[in-house]
């Protein structure tokens, strides 16, 4: 197992793809090294949670647990605003990013936590505006930076207080699709960061900015509450083949509130529990953010099923079940 030095401060977790251009959408950053100032606490943001369905009619039978994932899935990728922003008459003006985006980034987080049994997270209002010029900034230099210099074009302190407290994503057409983007990790296979962040714990409240095809999400939120003791990613149970096939591997993770120093996992294939090959590591820790322990299994296919085990000195071990399962319409 390969693991990385753990250290008790809030990480940066800062992508090796920093300054990606539009046409790689997978270059992303993670929430930046410093805080900055999180703002007071908003109004609630209007995106559904993606509730997972309710029982079958009377007398008849109800959803599988897939096809409850599935619903969850799909509902959550609902996009009813297909333009999110409208340009300003500059290329520094904050134009204007549109409340059913907002309320489709919101749902597209939401369902991810969902699957995660993990309660949602409301918008904060109050970092609109510093969410915006962030992505305002980021789009106007088609790259991506936690400590934006002064001499970027479109820099601002509001700006630049945005890029240290917030994931970041360059290339994706809408801000919920840079959430997909954002859980999936593929730039930051060594932490993924920006999925740890949006399952945290403690994350109550977000701030969501958007320009061109740059996204903002503050993360530094800590006011959320949960009694979940871990997740993971994918979930256990049902999950979506789409989580984990992207054109990049996806790295699997699991996420104890409790700790993770020592941790060690195994995948067996089932039903036969075959041993799966696997390398894994641990990434740094810090305040706020999930621990974590990573590991990058061969290609999955929907229809497989997988027993994922991990074991940390003196806890007890979790043992769970991924069965993936293929939710597109249709099928």
């Amino acid at each position: 197992m390969r693991t990385l030095s753990v250290l008790p401060i809030l990480v940066a977790l800062l992508a090796a793809g920093c300054g990606a251009s539009n046409s790689d959408p997978d270059k992303q950053e993670g929430a930046g090294s410093s805080a900055g100032s999180a703002g007071s606490a908003g109004s609630d943001g209007t995106g559904g949670t993606g509730g997972m369905g309710g029982d079958g009619g009377s007398g008849g039978e109800g959803p599988t647990a897939a096809e409850t994932v599935c619903r969850l899935w799909n509902e959550g990728h609902v996009e009813n605003e297909k333009v999110p922003w409208i340009a300003g008459d500059d290329i520094c003006d904050h134009g204007t990013l549109s409340e059913v985006a907002i309320e489709d980034t919101l749902r597209r987080i939401n369902m991810f936590r969902a699957l995660s049994e993990l309660p949602p997270v409301t918008e904060n209002r109050d970092q609109r505006e510093q969410e915006q010029a962030c992505a305002v900034l980021m789009n106007a230099n088609n790259a991506l930076d936690h400590e934006p210099p002064p001499d970027w074009a479109c820099w601002s302190e509001q700006g630049a207080v945005g890029a240290g407290s917030s994931n970041l994503s360059l290339g994706y057409p809408t801000p919920g699709d840079a959430i997909d983007g954002q859980m999936a990790d593929v730039s930051v296979p060594d932490s993924v960061g920006h999925r740890r962040w949006l399952l945290g714990y403690v994350l109550g409240k977000v701030g969501i900015g958007s320009a061109g095809r740059a996204t903002c999400v503050s993360v530094f939120d800590d006011m959320g509450r949960t009694d979940r003791s871990w997740t993971a990613y994918p979930p256990a149970g049902p999950a979506p083949i789409a989580m984990v096939t992207k054109l990049r591997p996806v790295a699997w993770s699991f996420h104890p509130k409790d700790g993770i120093k020592g941790a060690e996992v195994s995948m067996q294939r089932l039903p036969g529990g075959e041993e799966v090959a696997i390398e894994s590591w641990i990434p740094k820790s810090g305040i706020k953010i999930p621990d974590a322990i990573i590991w990058q299994p061969p290609p999955v296919q929907a229809g497989e099923s997988y027993r994922i085990s991990i074991t940390r000195p003196s806890k007890e071990t979790v043992t769970y079940d991924v069965e993936l399962v293929d939710c597109a319409p249709g099928t």
